[in-house]
């Protein structure tokens, strides 16, 4: 296997380019130390591949264990490699870290020539720094779509090649096991917690609408562009009609469209572009009421924007202090944001009761 080849020749490379620091335990033999952090399976796995690498060569490998964390990782390989520290040979490292630590690694590119042609070109690209190779990949993590084929089948619809197409397919799909009674049915699982990989997935969503990488190879900054524009206002627009839909609809993103409002110019112009309104004569906004409502969401903290139900007599207090206002209009703010949300939630229901087979035909309406 590759894996195995590679394995041998980064551990024989790094022992033929720094051999005086290691411990002899035969004519020909050295004890390399090795130090990764522990996830899942992967410490075990090494331990085999070891296995066959002493087998082959006769060197052995103690594997130094480290926390799961990178960020604890990334300190430790830090603190030793700045006190010069002999004891570890091997590093397993994040592919983010090579510039930050290129310059008290070896070059490998001799010692690894022989297996470079194994891997992407852009991996090992990211990995050379100023010339010099300071890591060869040990895996490569990436993306691939699994999709359930019967599924597919059923609905008669394609494998989806672009993002739009997924989130559609998906959509279709979910809604039509959930119609059949398949409550726990999702269209999509993807990794959304709030770590890197999410950021990863933010780039890729970027990168297919070509909009660039955020930042360039050359250090341009590049992500205010059209495309990363339009790629990012779709998610929003997604999100937005989501929130609606389910009325989970907040005070933080009645902030966030309020401020998308503001950009736009005044809100005569706006309404003015809508059909029916331009016929509308003496209309006028209150420029200055707007700036009112702005002030008392912006008194609220991101807790009771996300919560306007935890908003008790004596916070409605101190948001009126803050944004200069009276407590009734605080209180009236409230009241029609209430309103609101449950319009957009009666909305939500008769969606979902349009969105079932025959719903069309029941109201007298075609599709």
């Amino acid at each position: 296997m590759k894996l195995n080849v590679m394995m041998a020749g980064l551990l024989t490379g790094a022992a033929l380019l720094a051999a005086g620091s290691f411990a002899t335990t035969a004519a020909s033999a050295v004890d390399l130390h090795f130090v990764s952090g522990s996830t899942g399976d992967d410490l075990n796995f090494y331990a085999q591949e070891f296995k066959k690498f002493t087998a082959q060569t006769g060197d052995t490998v103690t594997i130094v264990p480290m926390p799961s964390s990178t960020t604890d990782q990334f300190a430790q390989y830090k603190l030793w490699l700045a006190a010069g520290n002999s004891d570890i040979d091997v590093y397993q490292t994040d592919v983010i870290w090579a510039p930050q630590l290129a310059d008290q690694f070896v070059d490998l590119t001799d010692a690894a020539k022989d297996v470079i042609k194994d891997h992407f070109k852009s991996i090992i690209d990211s990995q050379t720094v100023n010339g010099k190779l300071v890591a060869i990949p040990a895996f490569t993590d990436a993306g691939v779509l699994y999709y359930r084929k019967d599924l597919l089948e059923k609905y008669k619809l394609p494998v989806p090649k672009t993002w739009p197409e997924l989130a559609a397919t998906a959509k279709t799909v979910m809604d039509g096991e959930r119609a059949a009674g398949n409550k726990d049915m999702w269209g999509f699982v993807f990794q959304g917690n709030a770590y890197e990989g999410l950021t990863c997935d933010a780039l890729e969503w970027v990168k297919s609408y070509g909009g660039g990488s955020i930042v360039e190879a050359d250090g341009t900054i590049s992500i205010n562009n059209p495309k990363a524009a339009a790629a990012i206002d779709e998610e929003d627009a997604k999100r937005m009609e989501e929130k609606m839909r389910t009325a989970s609809f907040d005070l933080n993103d009645f902030l966030a469209q309020f401020k998308m409002l503001k950009k736009l110019g005044p809100l005569e112009n706006i309404l003015g572009m809508l059909p029916g309104m331009s016929n509308l004569k003496d209309f006028s906004v209150d420029e200055k009421q707007m700036k009112r409502v702005e002030a008392i969401v912006l008194s609220m903290t991101l807790a009771e924007r996300s919560n306007p139900d935890v908003l008790n007599a004596r916070r409605r207090q101190r948001i009126a202090r803050g944004s200069g206002v009276s407590v009734t209009e605080v209180n009236d703010l409230l009241q029609r944001f209430g309103q609101m949300r449950k319009m957009m939630k009666g909305f939500g229901k008769m969606r979902q009761m349009m969105s079932r087979p025959g719903a069309a035909s029941r109201f007298g309406l075609k599709r």
